[in-house]
């Protein structure tokens, strides 16, 4: 499952409002839009599973916030 995320932030570079997007190249990689659909490398990210929950450890820092 791929996670995008919008931090709000109006002036970055971004996918269809999305700034960042979690598990789209291989799990646990956290990526930022250069523009478009042209991802760059941010941080491994921890993920963990529990039943069918889904839950993912970013750090804000990774988020520029």
């Amino acid at each position: 499952m791929m996670l995008l995320i919008d931090t709000g932030k109006g002036n970055t570079p971004d996918w269809e409002g999305f700034s960042f997007a979690v598990n789209r190249a291989a799990p646990g990689l956290l990526e930022r839009s250069r523009g478009g659909w042209d991802w760059e490398r941010v941080a491994e990210i921890t993920m963990r599973v529990r039943g069918n929950e889904l839950y993912f450890v970013i750090p804000r820092a990774a988020l520029g916030l």
